[in-house]
């Protein structure tokens, strides 16, 4: 599905666009149960350490981590977690068949042409209850492209750093309730604003984010999709529910783009391997298996 010409006029004037009904249940069921079998390993794991007592196999999917992190206190412990990525052995087919879905990359090139690459830094985020490591302050992701060194602080820049789309996708329906996606709209206009870090270690704007733009909160249902960029200001509201809110970010790049506007630059790639996702040569396409290949690759050299 190509944009018309009102969704990319919108996207343009919010640096963001909320798409309803994008995927169907088909699509995500297998990444959902990729997951869940993911945070059954995890909780085998803790059980084996004594951390973990009673592994609620029967526990539904949106709930069971939620009830894990509940009962054995790993909300604020060692085992609590922000998100998985490849990095964390979660990294399967479902994965890569979601990246190179023609119902995603299809909108995308729409935004930033027919070549496109899904960048390696995807993460599948498990929001848990009341968990302020999982609750992220307003931000920018250029802020952590360009400042994640020592520094407490990062410079405005005027310049948009480099075409990097995020897509949000939700794995159950999210809401105010349990915390959706806030968004600056039109904030992508100002650059790279101004950051420090906050208590909990984030990056957020040295000043009130509503100088920047309107703040909309995003619910969505499970099928829509939300994309933005690098310079949108975003972030994740509290999960004030009884149950996860489940989604993954995919990460994707022009073809061929210069990688000077990350902090990684050429190691980029190395340390989190992407991959052609969309081509009008569909042998430039990576498959699954090479793409797996490769981060085997990256993963060994760690």
């Amino acid at each position: 599905m190509m944009l018309n010409q009102e969704n990319l006029d919108r996207y343009e004037e919010d640096g963001c666009l909320v798409l309803r009904q994008v995927l169907d249940e088909a699509s995500l069921e297998p990444l959902r149960q990729s997951i869940a079998d993911f945070v059954d390993e995890k909780i085998v794991e803790l059980q084996a350490a004594g951390k973990v007592i009673d592994p609620h196999t029967d526990a539904p999917f949106e709930k069971r981590w939620a009830i894990i992190c509940e009962e054995n206190s790993l909300q604020k412990g060692e085992d609590s977690v922000a998100q998985w990525g490849a990095g964390s052995g979660l990294l399967n087919e479902a994965i890569y068949n979601l990246l190179v879905d023609p119902r995603l990359t299809d909108i995308l090139a729409s935004i930033i042409g027919p070549e496109i690459s899904a960048n390696g830094d995807y993460w599948i985020r498990p929001k848990t209850p009341g968990d302020p490591i999982t609750t992220l302050a307003w931000h920018q992701d250029s802020n952590y492209y360009i400042g994640k060194g020592d520094s407490d602080t990062v410079d405005a820049i005027t310049a948009p750093l480099g075409k990097v789309l995020n897509v949000w996708v939700p794995l159950v329906d999210v809401n105010e309730h349990n915390g959706c996606l806030k968004l600056v709209r039109g904030s992508h206009r100002n650059g790279t604003i101004a950051a420090r870090r906050n208590e909990m270690g984030h990056w957020t704007p040295i000043e009130d984010v509503t100088r920047y733009g309107s703040v909309s909160s995003e619910s969505m249902q499970v099928g829509d999709v939300l994309i933005f960029n690098n310079l949108t200001l975003h972030a994740s509201g509290n999960n004030d529910s009884d149950h996860i809110r489940w989604n993954i970010d995919l990460r994707y790049s022009p073809t061929g783009q210069a990688v000077d506007w990350h902090k990684l630059g050429d190691e980029l790639d190395k340390r989190f391997p992407g991959f052609v996702a969309r081509s009008d040569d569909p042998a430039k396409v990576m498959s699954w298996k090479q793409w797996q290949d490769k981060w085997n690759i990256s993963l060994d050299a760690k």
